[in-house]
């Protein structure tokens, strides 16, 4: 579990209590599952797209990859949006409500 999983969960949890509602009921949970696949599965899309252009040694591929972490590293726009996408920033959100909604 991550810190935009806890981030999300822990507010679901306390409403639930405070409501007196049972913390393991599944309508929570599944609400919970639900709010989360999106970003999990971008997550996830995004760490097996990495390791699949990392793990090839094709000379085209090498040099993409080059290139692209020369336009990380020295465009600033380019090393923004990358960071913001690598810590699952929507565009909608501040970096500060990120983690914490």
């Amino acid at each position: 579990m991550g810190l935009r999983d806890v981030a999300m969960l822990a507010p679901m949890l306390s409403q639930a209590h405070l409501q007196g509602k049972d913390l393991g009921d599944t309508r929570w949970l599944r609400r919970y599952q639900q709010q989360r696949q999106r970003d999990n599965e971008t997550v996830l899309f995004g760490t097996d797209l990495a390791n699949r252009l990392f793990s090839n040694s094709a000379l085209s591929l090498r040099s993409l990859r080059h290139l692209a972490l020369l336009g990380i590293e020295h465009i600033p726009a380019w090393r923004h949006q990358f960071l913001r996408y690598a810590m699952g920033v929507t565009p909608q959100q501040s970096m500060a409500t990120a983690l914490w909604p």
